[in-house]
Parts: structure tokens; C-alpha cells; sequence
């Protein structure tokens, strides 16, 4: 298990990246232990959802 500097590190990312991903539940096996987050020795990130970039939704964009 390392810490979330730790993880930062070996992702390339900030420290407080890796804390956002884990409040999100996007690092699997992730523990927040007394305000500390534990994270596994290879950290896999989860992929987010999001819309796929240049598609616009609209809701009942009709004019009468």
C-alpha cells in the first residue's frame, strides 16, 4: 500500500488529483483510513463518463 503522494508520483499526476479520483471511487481498492488515503502498490485509474467532445444534447430545442 502507498499514499496518495506516492501514487501521484508513479502516475505522473498531483497529489490532489489522486485524492479527487479516490473520492470518486475511480481507484479500486482505495481506503480513506482516519483522513489518509491508502491506495494499492499498482494504482489503476477507472475510467469517468463524459459526452463525447463536439456533441452538443439539447432538450426540446423545437421552434413552433
Amino acid at each position: 500500500m502507498i499514499s496518495a503522494t506516492q501514487a501521484a508520483e508513479l502516475l505522473n499526476v498531483s497529489p490532489t488529483r489522486i485524492r479527487v479520483l479516490c473520492n470518486q471511487g475511480r481507484i479500486p481498492g482505495a481506503a480513506n483510513v482516519s483522513g489518509v488515503w491508502i491506495i494499492p502498490d499498482k494504482p489503476v485509474v477507472l475510467a469517468g463518463k463524459r459526452i463525447r467532445p463536439g456533441k452538443i444534447q439539447l432538450k426540446n430545442s423545437r421552434r413552433k
